[in-house]
């Protein structure tokens, strides 16, 4: 397992998700979470599992939320970039 490592944006994307679905209803939020630190498991269990999406940057989608969390594997970590939505891509692949 490696250790999954969230960017300041990527922490601030998700931040803003859980609050709308917040806004929505407290018990959305919680199966957000829930949903987010699935994938956060998974990647850090197989972090080579997921789909290759712009150059060695990878998506894992959310299960029943439109959203996926996009990283990039180092040797000591597992880097996360974005937590996004079905919005412009060209949003978060100017991350580094």
């Amino acid at each position: 397992m490696l250790p999954v490592i969230f960017r300041p944006a990527a922490d601030a994307d998700a931040a803003t998700a859980k609050a709308w679905y917040a806004g929505y209803s407290p018990d959305a939020a919680d199966r957000f979470v829930d949903a987010l630190a699935d994938v956060v498991s998974l990647i850090s269990e197989y972090p080579q599992a997921s789909q290759l999406v712009v150059g060695e940057t990878r998506r894992a989608v959310l299960r029943r939320f439109p959203y996926a969390v996009y990283y990039r594997i180092t040797p000591e970590a597992v880097v996360v970039l974005a937590v996004h939505g079905r919005q412009d891509p060209a949003h978060w692949k100017t991350r580094e």
